[in-house]
């Protein structure tokens, strides 16, 4: 279980790094590839896969995996100017 948790502390300061970055500063798709790595780990342990601090942190995981492709195309060159101010029409900003 201490292997897990140390995991879950790694995890967790990686996410923190990347909410700290600035957006010019963004690589998603490195971002992506950590992630995954991130999640390999965690399937190969020898753990109980029931327990809720591994169901927790896979979730977690799961859930950058959903939103880091969609950061890969905001920061795509092919976003203009008038993309961005759709995108901010859309959500209210």
């Amino acid at each position: 279980m201490k292997v897990l948790w140390d995991h879950i502390d790694f995890c967790q300061k990686t996410f923190e790094k990347f909410l700290q970055t600035k957006w010019v500063s963004t690589k998603p798709g490195d971002m992506e590839d950590d992630v995954k790595k991130l999640m390999k780990t965690l399937r190969e342990m020898k753990v109980d896969k029931r327990c809720g601090a591994f169901t927790g942190i896979q979730d977690e995981i799961k859930k950058w995996l959903t939103i880091l492709p969609l950061f890969t195309e905001l920061a795509d060159d092919a976003m203009r100017e008038r993309h961005w101010d759709l995108l901010k029409k859309k959500i209210n900003v």
